[in-house]
C-alpha cells in the first residue's frame, strides 16, 4: 500500500502510474487536481482528510474509493502515539 502526503508525490505517483487505484492519500488538498483525478480509476483507494470537489468526491466514491473528511482533533496524533509498543 503507497501512502501520499503531498501534493507533489502525488504527482509524480499518478504520473508513474496513471491511475489512483490502491493508493491512500491523506491531509493533501487536491481541489486543484480535480480534472486529473476525475480522469483515472481510484478503485481501492483511501483519502484521509484529503481536499476533493464535490464533483471529484462523486467520482472517486463511485469509483470504488473510500472518503474520510478531516478531523482536526487527530490532526497531530500518530500511529506511535496511538499504538505504542
Amino acid at each position: 500500500m503507497r501512502e501520499i502526503h503531498s501534493l507533489e508525490e502525488f504527482d509524480r505517483v499518478l504520473d508513474a502510474r496513471g491511475t489512483l487505484d490502491g493508493l491512500v492519500v491523506q491531509g493533501v488538498d487536491l481541489s486543484l487536481r480535480s480534472e486529473v483525478i476525475e480522469s483515472v480509476t481510484c478503485a481501492g483507494g483511501t483519502f484521509l482528510g484529503a481536499r476533493l470537489s464535490t464533483s471529484t468526491l462523486e467520482h472517486v466514491l463511485a469509483s470504488g474509493a473510500v472518503v474520510f473528511p478531516p478531523l482536526p482533533a487527530l490532526r497531530h496524533l500518530s500511529a506511535v502515539a496511538l499504538y505504542p509498543r
